[in-house]
């Protein structure tokens, strides 16, 4: 099985302006700590990405979730059974793309997710969002462990920009947390947690930086 992963900021800064390649590569950053060793915040924000696409359509863009396999850590079955996508300025959910390239199981999305919201998620805690408001949101079918994103695994989903709205316009956004994607995540034991794209603190650049250096060696290395 293999699957995608979303999750680094990738900002790319020169002379002020921001350069959009046609893949980013966004990590995730734990907002709950359900967990008390901190061992699920660590993998998550270590095996949980999200590549954003440019879409063979101008009018759209491509989000693939995945999870990378290959952790020496006391959960072998963490997955994640729910994605969220705030701020209705730049996109709207199009399409669904369930990903299964081997295995048992498979991966099965539909939306909206249960519950509708990110747990302990509050868009009023983030001022950056240009519209805090949820757009729309996809879980796993029953039973999640079964159809949620597994390590090697992908869920796709495609979504229409809003007129005059570009990829270029959309990456901006989510590297200044004007739009923010979040996960939900279980497997961990008894506990789930919940991720999202953007940290609004000093630190967080440089945080982005080394998830993006961890998910390139780890791809290089044995996973992808």
């Amino acid at each position: 099985m293999k699957k995608v992963i979303l999750i680094a900021g990738l900002l790319v800064m020169v002379a002020g302006s921001t350069t959009v390649q046609a893949t980013m590569t966004y990590n995730f950053y734990r907002i709950t700590n359900n967990d008390p060793t901190g061992v699920a915040g660590s993998i998550g924000e270590s095996a949980f990405f999200v590549d954003v696409d440019e879409s063979v359509n101008p009018d759209e863009v491509l989000f693939t979730f995945g999870v990378l396999e290959g952790f020496d850590d006391p959960y072998d079955s963490y997955f994640i059974d729910g994605v969220y996508f705030y701020d209705g300025a730049l996109f709207q959910l199009a399409s669904i793309i369930d990903a299964d390239t081997g295995g048992d199981s498979g991966v099965d999305f539909e939306e909206p997710a249960t519950p509708q919201h990110l747990p302990a998620f509050n868009p009023g805690d983030y001022p950056t969002l240009t519209y805090s408001a949820l757009v729309d949101s996809a879980d796993a079918e029953p039973p999640a462990p079964t159809y949620g994103i597994g390590p090697g695994e992908s869920l796709g989903i495609l979504f229409d920009l809003q007129p005059g709205k570009t990829y270029g316009d959309l990456i901006t956004g989510l590297n200044s947390g004007q739009v923010i994607v979040g996960i939900k995540a279980q497997g961990f034991g008894d506990y789930s947690e919940s991720f999202i794209t953007y940290i609004p603190a000093p630190g967080a650049l440089v945080l982005a930086g080394i998830g993006i250096g961890l998910t390139g060696w780890l791809r290089t290395r044995r996973i992808l």
